[in-house]
């Protein structure tokens, strides 16, 4: 089948981010269809009707889509989420606290998941006879939007931001940390998840910030904080800890090929005598506090020159 006048035929490739992709044109606008390679689909010249049976049968809703919108128009109109929070609630209050997205980048399908079940709690509960306030938050703190900020400036690292000084690098980041508000509303509100989003609390507020250190006070007054030790990955660029969430981001690890190293542990009750260890990760010896050893495994002693080390038997 050969393209008819005006259409176009994206080959297939990695090369082309439109890989893939048809483009119908016509005046002022394009339509974007995905295709199969070397299909091609007359354009609106030498198909008039093609736009008009493409806008009525492609892209038209399901009656499934269609019920959805009428319902969320109704708790909209009604108010049906604040009657709920209005109803008697002989149970008391449910209390039920929102671990905060990010706002820095737009809600996807983990996203979505994770409202929805939250969603279902709050209504069960409600439905149970409990008031459950529920009450949208923002975490504006960590490296994301710290990220952004550097790329947005361009610096990088922690000397560069203490360079062009904490408290300008703070502000721009609050300017730019709730970037995609208006793109999260809109699908909080069309997944039909019942909280107070525009109500919501930001981390980076003093109200929030104040209530975080009122709570460490009251655990330190209850003897309940303790110091303790713990390996944690760290960023030699950012020059800080990594959480287990920062690890777990979008593009976090990268496969490489790396080396393994033997290391030498030399016994404190007998100097010149070492343990010998081999290790797939060594940029956790920095941390290392302590060699283990198994009373299940046999070890020999081997000496090297003058030098006296214990390694385990195959």
């Amino acid at each position: 089948m050969k393209p008819a006048r005006g259409s176009k035929v994206v080959p297939r490739g990695n090369s082309s981010l439109y890989s893939n992709l048809l483009l119908l044109y016509k005046d002022e606008f394009f339509i974007v269809l995905p295709v199969r390679p070397g299909l091609a689909v007359p354009d609106c010249e030498a198909r008039p009707d093609y736009h008009k049976n493409f806008m009525e049968h492609e892209i038209k809703k399901s009656a499934a889509a269609e019920r959805e919108e009428k319902v969320l128009e109704f708790w909209q109109k009604e108010n049906i989420f604040q009657k709920s929070l209005e109803k008697k609630s002989p149970n008391g209050e449910y209390v039920f606290y929102d671990g905060p997205p990010f706002a820095t980048g737009l809600p996807h399908y983990g996203h979505i998941l994770g409202s929805t079940a939250k969603d279902a709690i709050g209504r069960y509960q409600t439905m149970q006879g409990f008031h459950v306030s529920r009450r949208w938050g923002w975490d504006c703190h960590g490296l994301p939007i710290e990220n952004i900020v550097e790329k947005d400036l361009g610096i990088s690292g922690h000397k560069e931001i203490e360079a062009y000084g904490v408290g300008k690098f703070t502000e721009y980041a609050r300017s730019k940390v709730l970037t995609y508000v208006h793109e999260w509303k809109k699908t909080v509100d069309r997944i039909g998840r019942w909280v107070n989003f525009d109500g919501g609390y930001k981390t980076m507020d003093n109200t929030f910030i104040e209530s975080v250190w009122w709570a460490l006070k009251e655990l330190s007054q209850k003897g309940l904080l303790y110091e303790g030790v713990r390996v944690l990955a760290y960023c030699p660029r950012c020059e800080t800890p990594i959480a287990n969430s920062e690890i777990a981001m979008d593009n976090s690890y990268k496969d490489i090929t790396d080396i393994s190293v033997y290391v030498k542990f030399e016994l404190v009750d007998e100097p010149g005598t070492y343990l010998l260890a081999w290790t797939t990760t060594p940029w956790t010896l920095p941390g290392n506090t302590a060699i283990a050893i198994n009373t299940d495994i046999e070890y020999v002693k081997v000496h090297v020159g003058s030098i006296s080390t214990e390694c385990a038997e195959r």
